[in-house]
């Protein structure tokens, strides 16, 4: 800004001049200028005489709207003690914003030459040719350009204040779903809801396991040094007694069904029969038979009678030897009446089974889940130990209570509790010591070869 008005010329710059020009450049009608420039708002006069007052109020309150955003953007200021004045925007691209102050510049110059001429003309000739050489001038001293970079980090700190509220909204909760997901997850749960020990963590079967039955039932024997072989070692300790006048008779179950109490019942006869021990393994749930299911997948297929329809012929003839690992097995199989044969087995089939017991140095049972209360009282009768199982993540700490208040005569009979499907990167979602420590026993087999 300038003044060569002769008259002021010995006179100091007056500095409410350039505050006034100022706010002249942020003035309503010299930003609504640009905005009609820049097609921000509709500046087409209304097609109708008289328009409806309804969207006249409309289109202003629409105008003042936009009017207030786009000062939010602009700055106009004056530099240091200059007679210098910077006109800023703030826009989502760099072309944008100089594209924006350039033209509040030209709108504003524009003005001060309307301004100039309408004053002229309605003063004298003399006074006319005067005033083209005197008053406020104005003049560009650089363009606009677009910046190269940001002139706000604001967004930077948008974007680490986000990610500071994202983690610590993510702890958060985290910390409530584990607050209120009562589901066992840990050894010490059990430990501290059963009452008894838990004798380990198997991990879960890789995929191509879990599809081939046959090696589903030989985990034991083609993972040695594994969770699996680590947890069998430490049932054996509490199931079998060589003090025993008779056979070691063990049940395995769980609370509900799919635990995999079948798979590790099954792997526990493999690992003691290729210890030497002579092992049958008995199929008790009539309600899955998920265990003769696996034999039948294991041995070729016989035309002996099963359990469930071979009540009345003798129990020694329905035995059949696993030729891989040498134990003996009884199937359930297919029954016609569920009832008669659940009524059957415990009444009339088991006096006849605890005959052949004496062969055998452990007879184990693949029992029903323990939600089936009348199989489970009936079993607590014939069996010395039981082997509950577990999977993670699947009952909720009520469940097992009420499962072992409703069992007292299985509960008492407990010898340890197996946590099934407890694998590394499972176990990493909770903070247990024991599981931290059983996690070491993968180490064993490195340290030996070293």
């Amino acid at each position: 800004m300038s003044r060569d008005d002769a008259f002021f010329a010995e006179l100091q710059f007056d500095p409410t001049f350039l505050e006034t020009q100022i706010r002249i450049i942020s003035s309503d009608s010299v930003l609504m200028n640009v905005l009609s420039k820049l097609q921000i708002i509709d500046s087409s006069p209304a097609t109708a005489e008289n328009p409806p007052s309804a969207e006249r109020t409309a289109k202003l309150v629409q105008e003042a709207e936009a009017l207030d955003d786009f000062r939010r953007a602009l700055d106009v200021q004056r530099l240091g003690m200059s007679n210098l004045v910077s006109i800023r925007y703030t826009a989502e691209t760099a072309e944008r914003a100089a594209t924006v102050a350039n033209t509040v510049t030209e709108t504003y110059l524009a003005k001060l030459e309307q301004d100039r001429l309408e004053a002229a003309e309605t003063a004298s000739s003399w006074l006319r040719e005067r005033l083209q050489e005197v008053g406020p001038k104005a003049q560009v001293v650089s363009e606009a350009l677009p910046p190269v970079h940001k002139s706000d980090i604001r967004g930077i700190f948008i974007i680490v204040l986000a990610a500071i509220i994202g983690v610590s909204l993510g702890a958060v909760i985290s910390l409530l779903l584990a607050f209120f997901d009562k589901r066992i997850r840990s050894p010490e749960q059990i430990m501290e809801i059963v009452g008894k020990p838990c004798m380990g963590l198997v991990p879960t079967l890789p995929k191509k396991r879990r599809k081939n039955k046959v090696d589903l039932l030989y985990s034991v024997a083609n993972q040695p040094s594994s969770g699996l072989w680590h947890t069998l070692r430490h049932l054996d300790t509490v199931v079998t007694s060589v003090e025993a006048k008779g056979p070691n008779i063990v049940g395995f179950t769980s609370t509900i069904s799919e635990e995999g109490k079948t798979t590790i019942a099954g792997n526990f006869a493999v690992m003691k029969a290729r210890a030497g021990k002579k092992v049958l393994l008995i199929d008790a749930d009539p309600y899955r038979k998920s265990l003769s299911h696996l034999l039948v997948s294991a041995v070729d297929e016989t035309e002996k009678p099963e359990l469930a329809n071979g009540a009345d012929a003798d129990i020694a003839s329905l035995i059949e030897k696993d030729q891989t690992a040498g134990f003996a097995f009884l199937r359930l199989g297919d029954q016609s009446d569920m009832d008669v044969t659940t009524q059957l087995f415990w009444s009339e089939t088991m006096p006849k089974l605890s005959a052949v017991f004496k062969d055998y140095d452990l007879v184990i049972f693949d029992l029903p889940p323990l939600v089936a209360l009348g199989d489970l009282q009936n079993a607590a009768q014939v069996v010395d130990k039981f082997i509950l199982i577990v999977d993670w993540g699947k009952l909720t700490g009520v469940m097992l209570q009420t499962a072992m208040v409703m069992n007292p005569t299985v509960h008492e009979k407990i010898a340890g509790v197996v946590l099934n499907r407890a694998d590394r990167s499972r176990m990493k979602k909770v903070f247990s010591p024991f599981a931290a420590l059983l996690g070491k026993q993968s180490l064993l087999v490195g340290a030996k070869r070293r």
